[in-house]
């Protein structure tokens, strides 16, 4: 029978101050960007303070804060060319559930906290009180809403739960045997959910044969010259879709069309060697930097002259070279 794990029937804050319990000396988070060492001592005092939530771009930011009924919202003055309050003073007259925006660092503009006003005011709150409040959440209620980045459209909201949220962590951790002198690095922002093997619904279906755009992908990185590569599917008269690849090759690396083809026709099945291959310098991205497939096989469709109508698709039988210009095609 398989053991329970202890983080059942607990919430994330409980978990963090059974954590400092136990632990508290042992370093709960480092970020050596920030030059920040906390100690789960440390990290329990300071979760009574704040909870961060992030920040999109203008048309995601809007989306997000309106799906989500934020009350609170977090944020820098500005990153590279992104003034951040610009954007929220673009979009906050149509989020009317948007009670604070707080400045996290620098100065504040009208309308906006800035950090020690905001920690001000939570030290007015007793701490009894946050605590009463604490108690009150069960470990099924939601925890997080994690929006997707829209690599397939616009962001989605997912409720989290206390419950899936630990017990996730808890199963990955087992996996890896991780233990208590082990350090987790998380390259990713701390609103990123990453990992995901790909998406069944990005799975390309020729002439019946399920085709994983994923196993393509990873085939063309075992060639030198591949920089990045991502597969997609469009329509075809006969089998329904064909393989649409884009390749980025590496800086100083060259290949052809043909060359790619080629290389896949000696280890892909027939129906995985793809029909279209494209060299893109670049390839269109969502503002947490995932590839949006959706626009590529938008952009394919559309560079290839496929179209779908009454049920049937036109299109020139066509493959790309590396400029994007249209070369006679053959099969495979």
């Amino acid at each position: 029978m398989t053991a329970i794990p202890p983080v059942d029937g607990l919430t994330i804050s409980a978990a963090l101050r059974c954590a400092a319990k136990r632990r508290p000396d042992d370093e709960a988070l480092v970020f050596p960007q920030a030059g920040s060492w906390v100690t789960y001592a440390e990290y329990d005092a300071r979760v009574d303070e704040v909870a961060v939530n992030p920040a999109y771009r203008t048309h995601e930011l809007a989306y997000a804060l309106r799906q989500s009924d934020t009350k609170v919202l977090f944020l820098i003055d500005r990153f590279k060319s992104s003034d951040y309050f610009g954007m929220i003073a673009e979009v906050r007259d149509s989020l009317p559930r948007l009670r604070f925006v707080v400045s996290m660092k620098g100065y504040a503009p009208p309308g906006i906290l800035t950090w020690p006003d905001f920690l001000g005011r939570g030290r007015t709150v007793p701490t009894a009180q946050v605590h009463r409040r604490e108690v009150r959440v069960a470990p099924g209620d939601p925890a997080n809403l994690q929006c997707t980045s829209g690599a397939t459209g616009l962001p989605k909201g997912v409720l989290l739960s206390h419950r899936s949220i630990l017990l996730n962590a808890w199963y990955v951790g087992e996996a890896q045997r991780l233990g208590p002198g082990d350090r987790v690095c998380v390259p990713v922002p701390f609103y990123h959910c990453f990992g995901i093997t790909g998406r069944i619904k990005e799975m390309i279906i020729r002439g019946g044969e399920n085709i994983y755009p994923r196993e393509i992908e990873e085939f063309l990185y075992t060639r030198p010259a591949v920089e990045s590569a991502q597969a997609v599917g469009v329509p075809d008269p006969r089998f329904g879709e064909e393989v649409c690849v884009w390749i980025e090759l590496r800086r100083g690396a060259t290949a052809d069309v043909e060359e790619i083809r080629d290389f896949c026709r000696k280890r892909l099945a027939y129906f995985k060697v793809p029909r279209y291959v494209k060299f893109v310098d670049e390839f269109p991205l969502t503002v947490t930097g995932k590839v949006q497939k959706f626009r590529i096989r938008e952009m394919a469709i559309e560079e290839l002259g496929l179209s779908v109508g009454h049920g049937r698709v036109a299109f020139d039988d066509t493959i790309m070279d590396s400029t994007g210009a249209h070369v006679a095609g053959s099969d495979r």
